[in-house]
């Protein structure tokens, strides 16, 4: 196949601008691998340090504890969070126990007067 110079020119700039964008998006996407990588890395950084900074307070209970004598024994937030748990149970189950005292004194009550 002949190509006259016209035709040459045509293919020659549609070929150069295949290839350009051909490489604009090989680039493209390789930046946004870069970038996720980099977030992905950050983003494992912070919550690193989310970690330390939660297990903070714990550390310096304990060491307060320590500085007026009594047992510092540290420990971890997962046993903390069940502790608070149990304790929010038990509340739950004295503020059952005190509605519970009400509702008998009030029916008791409602009876005496009927």
């Amino acid at each position: 196949m002949l190509l006259n110079g016209a035709n040459k020119r045509t293919y020659t700039g549609r070929h150069i601008k295949f290839s350009e964008m051909k490489l604009i998006r090989t680039y493209d996407s390789k930046l946004l691998e870069k970038e996720e990588e980099d977030l992905r890395l950050e983003l494992d950084g912070d919550i690193a340090f989310s970690e330390v900074i939660a297990e903070l307070p714990g550390l310096l209970g304990a060491v307060l504890k320590y500085q007026v004598g009594e047992d510092g024994e540290y420990q971890r937030t997962e046993d903390r969070e069940g502790e608070e748990k149990a304790m929010e149970t038990e509340v739950a189950l004295v503020r059952s126990q005190f509605e519970s005292e009400r509702l008998r004194g009030l029916t008791a009550a409602s009876s005496s007067r009927a």
